[in-house]
């Protein structure tokens, strides 16, 4: 159980192994050794040399400065003909700030960074996730290192010129240093029966083949990749505008070329908003299934014979030796168990994916990644217990323990696969290094009996102009304490023991935010929203940027429809003081300037709703009359 998992992995201490004593010789004093070396390995005796070097004192006079200047530091000493290439920088936005025109010169011209990118993620569409308002980046600096060494060179250098030039320690992931090699890592961790430091990861397929450093400066960060781990990763297509998502489009097959019978079938992760479904495209002929079922699966029909046959016919074909083949045989089983569980059960599901780790051929093969692929799998089996009809089917969800118990099913069995897929590798799952893992993880601590007041309902009405809803005054979703508080204990730890400089995303700390909301637990709804609203607007100083925070909460207070809440609000947020302030006071710090007019009209219909709800179950509540002005001020 996660619990179990959770006490085991507090009760472990942390080690940091003692660095090996290396001399290190300076710079100067081996060029000044390499000198020797060649003088001894000739005949030339010292007179012959203080000669020479008379000689060439004299021949010097009169020459510019620049003469004395090392061979290697020359720049006269190459040919004519040889030219060297001037890299081509990314256009720097007028708006930027002097940092970044720094940053990116300082990669290319100092540490010889390639192919350099920048985005500026708040040119994105409000709604779009990596927006800047949504994360703690605004500027997104990619570049590509020759190779590992080159990498973690260049990271070494980049931390020492922001901590000398801005008097900050940066935060670096993914960097690892080289001079123990992994074999003599690992005997001196055994040897101490001691856990590997935070910084001896796999962030990358190789050791320091992604480092990512937020500089905290501006909200500037640097990715710096290998030339495969950049094409293997595309972050380019996560951070571009829409109109430019043609130029890192991958030359894997598309949607339209692919033979998977549920292409165009949409709301397959409904349940789950915050994940990116990983496509994969059953394009090879053992993952293959007949496009004869699409039209009936789109009208909600499956001809379960013709797919028990195509089922049983890829059980009995063979696996290719790649990861991929394994993968598409589980995708094809996941698809079809959520349509038809009884012709694919879970059983089989999940046992199609662990097939992958009983293969001689994958595990003995070096080229492959399976530690990156073992956290991707949790996620998929997360998705799957999510989506999965079987499981839900052995209980009354209509009562609290009932809930309980299937939440707690749930929990139990990916306790139990996570064991299976990390068996015998020595690794334990990434929190935060698969993007997914954590809302996912969190999704799995409730269950949905109506809809609820999610982040992206709030986005649309914002920022697409949607119509407030009203949901039902009763909570709709059963939110199990005891596993929510496990996955939250698990984070804290996560992060304070594995990942220090991690932090959560303000995403995410809505997404918890608005859980509670909607499970009617309004208790923890308010104190988290006191203690943690500075996350939400933490390096970022826009007031603009803090006021949309509150028509945030406003919108979500609205639609979710709970007197008690909204009364919470009227009176001690809106006009009063309180540990972070009012909606009033930040109205008037910001001039009454919205980011956007969507904003201000939905503020204003926000709480004009709020009191149409409260003045059908308080009619003779005097103090609505002046929030009603308030709101109608909101037009001037």
């Amino acid at each position: 159980m996660l619990k179990s998992v959770l006490n085991a992995s507090k009760g472990a201490k942390r080690h940091v192994a003692p660095s090996p004593s290396i001399h290190v010789v300076p710079r100067a004093g081996m060029v000044k050794l390499l000198a020797m070396r060649r003088n001894l390995s000739t005949n030339t005796n010292r007179a012959d040399v203080v000669e020479a070097s008379e000689q060439r004192n004299d021949d010097s006079q009169g020459k510019d400065a620049t003469a004395t200047t090392p061979w290697y530091l020359r720049e006269d000493i190459g040919s004519s003909r040889v030219k060297p290439a001037e890299k081509e920088l990314p256009v720097i936005p007028e708006d930027a700030p002097a940092a970044v025109e720094s940053f990116v010169k300082l990669l290319a011209n100092d540490y010889g960074m390639e192919d350099i990118l920048l985005f500026d993620l708040a040119k994105l569409d409000a709604t779009h996730e990596y927006h800047a308002d949504n994360q703690l980046a605004k500027y997104m600096i990619i570049c590509t290192g020759k190779s590992e060494k080159h990498i973690y060179k260049a990271a070494s250098s980049l931390r020492l010129h922001v901590k000398h030039e801005y008097n900050i320690l940066p935060t670096m992931e993914g960097m690892s240093s080289m001079n123990l090699k992994p074999t003599a890592r690992r005997r001196m961790m055994k040897r101490a029966n001691k856990r590997p430091i935070a910084t001896d990861n796999d962030y990358g397929r190789a050791a320091n083949s992604w480092v990512m450093c937020d500089t905290m400066i501006d909200d500037i960060f640097v990715h710096m990749l290998t030339k495969e781990r950049r094409e293997d990763l595309n972050l380019e297509s996560l951070w571009c505008l829409p109109e430019d998502a043609w130029k890192y489009e991958r030359t894997d097959k598309s949607e339209a070329e692919s033979d998977d019978i549920f292409i165009g079938i949409r709301g397959y992760h409904t349940a789950t908003p915050f994940s990116r479904v990983h496509r994969a495209y059953l394009h090879t002929s053992s993952a293959s299934l007949d496009r004869h079922n699409i039209d009936m699966l789109n009208n909600g029909a499956v001809d379960k014979r013709a797919l028990e046959e195509q089922i049983s016919s890829l059980k009995a074909a063979p696996i290719g030796g790649s990861v991929e083949s394994f993968n598409e045989r589980f995708n094809a089983y996941k698809k079809v168990h959520v349509i038809s569980p009884d012709v694919v059960s879970f059983d089989d599901t999940t046992a199609s994916l662990l097939a992958k780790y009983a293969s001689k051929e994958l595990l003995l093969n070096d080229g492959i990644d399976l530690v990156t692929e073992r956290d991707r799998d949790v996620v998929e089996i997360i998705k799957l217990l999510l989506d999965s009809p079987e499981l839900g089917s052995k209980y009354d969800l209509e009562h609290p323990k009932e809930v309980k118990a299937f939440i707690d099913e749930r929990f139990d069995i990916l306790a139990g696969l996570i064991d299976d897929v990390y068996r015998f590798s020595g690794k334990s799952p990434k929190l935060t290094e698969v993007p997914e893992m954590l809302p996912l993880l969190w999704r799995l601590t409730y269950y949905e009996h109506a809809p609820s007041v999610t982040p992206n309902l709030v986005d649309r009405i914002i920022y697409d102009d949607a119509p407030l809803e009203k949901m039902s005054v009763l909570p709709s979703i059963s939110l199990a304490s005891n596993r929510s508080r496990d996955v939250l204990d698990l984070v804290e730890y996560y992060i304070k023991e594995e990942s220090p400089d991690v932090k959560l995303t303000k995403s995410m700390k809505e997404l918890i935010l608005f859980t509670y909301g909607n499970a009617g637990k309004w208790k923890q709804f308010w104190k988290m929203w006191e203690e943690n609203f500075q996350i939400f607007t933490s390096r970022n100083t826009d007031p603009s940027t803090t006021l949309s925070h509150w028509v945030r909460l406003v919108v979500y207070l609205a639609c979710r429809n709970d007197v008690s809440s909204m009364l919470h609000f009227l009176n001690v947020l809106l006009d009063n003081s309180s540990a972070n302030g009012s909606l009033k006071a930040q109205l008037e710090n910001n001039g009454y300037t919205f980011k956007s007019a969507t904003e201000k009209k939905q503020l204003k219909e926000s709480l004009l709703l709020m009191l149409d709800s409260i003045s059908k179950s308080n009619p003779n509540m005097s103090s609505l009359s002046t929030v009603k002005d308030f709101a109608l001020r909101l037009e001037d």
